[in-house]
């Protein structure tokens, strides 16, 4: 009889680690060498494919034609046609160190590549590490984020998840508390564990009912102290609450309020490209105005944050405007003058010039006449633009990045050349 022994299989290993995935043939995995009937009674560790599709990692041998997977100082027999291919770990490391030769690791498809190919090998550990380098490379990677979408990489999330969001009609400082909860657990996540349990966590404080007490509570801890958690709010509203954002209501003009205020003026760069991810998928190429405005701003940073936003948003209409804020640096002057003023190098010596003499009652009484002589230099002096020419260098990059999104091309800082593909190639109305 089977069940007994799912029973065991089920307390051997998480549930999720059972879930239905593709087989090894129909994903096109190329499988690894089976290890030589000889071997195979040798303690090793491997990776067993279950008919299932599924994968069980750990230290296993074969004795008398059953697969054996050591629990608890233990070993607990699987029932016999229960495992479908066995390969060895050190193998599959092998293979894989062989396909990195074969991918460009500098980019993000090379890494998700990998990552696909070790999550079907069932080297979930090493897979995620792939997936995670190709997020930081670019965190809206869409081969990577289909691939965590498919849900064969098994994660236990429980110890950073709520139970349950709050109910809809629960206190505001409560969805503040439970909100911050949240956030605080998911900033102990890697970038692709946090896409999951964005998944996860939709049905609960994601659900219908819910979007507006959720958006009113992460557009308060977009104030928050914390960059982690103003980083975790607007990434919240996108995943969550995007619906309720999106509808002309008070809470939903202030939750992009703020958002926008987000994107060009907080201090950290995570947080603004957060909210400005969360404004773009709001699908409204008028939020891109008050970002071109801020492109004549007389802060040099402010100008630079508008200008990544931009690049974030994508929005084809903003590219004339990168393009005369970007030969505007260019221009002669465009830089502030540096702060000038004027410095004395000298000394100063008092000194009797002459005596002022009275003479009463046969006495003669003499007033000195104190003078002073002043001798050295005074100089013009000004701050060496160090920090100015810093703060334009950066500006162009930020220019230039958001143009090359806008358009795939790449003119470097020649605005002359932008502004001729740019009239040949009009954004479509």
């Amino acid at each position: 009889m089977l069940y007994p022994y799912l029973r065991v299989l089920l307390l051997l290993a998480p549930a999720a680690l059972l879930a239905p995935t593709a087989t090894a043939q129909e994903s096109g995995v190329e499988p690894a060498s089976v290890a030589p009937a000889e071997d195979l009674g040798q303690e090793a560790e491997r990776i067993l494919t279950l008919t299932s599709g599924s994968h069980l990692r750990g230290r296993t041998k074969q004795v008398e034609g059953l697969w054996q997977f050591e629990r608890g100082g233990g070993w607990m027999a699987l029932p016999r046609g229960f495992v479908l291919e066995a390969h060895s770990v050190k193998d599959l490391l092998k293979e894989a160190k062989r396909r990195e030769r074969g991918v460009q690791l500098d980019t993000a498809d090379g890494r998700a590549e990998l990552g696909f190919w070790m999550a079907e090998a069932g080297l979930y550990g090493e897979a995620l590490e792939q997936l995670d380098i190709a997020l930081r490379k670019d965190p809206d990677h869409a081969g990577t984020l289909a691939i965590l979408a498919r849900g064969t990489i098994p994660m236990r999330l429980d110890a950073y998840l709520p139970g349950d969001a709050p109910a809809a009609d629960a206190p505001k400082e409560l969805w503040l508390t439970e909100l911050r909860k949240l956030l605080d657990g998911f900033a102990r996540l890697s970038p692709a564990t946090r896409e999951v349990a964005w998944r996860e966590v939709a049905t609960t404080f994601g659900s219908a009912d819910r979007a507006l007490p959720l958006l009113e509570a992460a557009t308060e801890i977009l104030k928050d102290h914390s960059s982690a958690r103003r980083a975790l709010a607007a990434s919240a509203l996108r995943h969550l609450s995007l619906g309720a954002l999106q509808v002309d209501s008070e809470a939903g003009r202030a939750g992009v309020k703020s958002l926008v205020n987000r994107a060009v003026l907080d201090g950290t760069e995570s947080v603004r490209a957060d909210a400005a991810r969360t404004l773009r998928n709001l699908d409204q190429p008028a939020l891109a105005a008050p970002f071109v405005r801020a492109l004549s701003s007389s802060s040099s940073a402010v100008r630079a944050n508008s200008a990544d936003a931009l690049g974030i948003l994508a929005v084809p209409a903003a590219a004339p405007a990168l393009t005369a804020a970007l030969a505007a640096t260019n221009a002669a002057g465009s830089v502030q003058r540096a702060p000038a003023s004027h410095v004395f190098f000298g000394r100063q010596i008092a000194y009797i010039q002459d005596y002022d003499v009275e003479a009463f009652a046969g006495a003669v009484a003499a007033d000195p006449q104190v003078n002073v002589l002043t001798e050295g230099a005074v100089l013009d002096v000004r701050v060496v633009a160090v920090q100015s020419q810093f703060a334009r260098i950066h500006e162009r990059a930020s220019l230039r990045g958001a143009l090359q999104h806008l358009t795939g091309q790449d003119f470097r800082n020649d605005d002359k050349k932008w502004a001729e593909w740019i009239a040949g190639h009009p954004a479509p109305e």
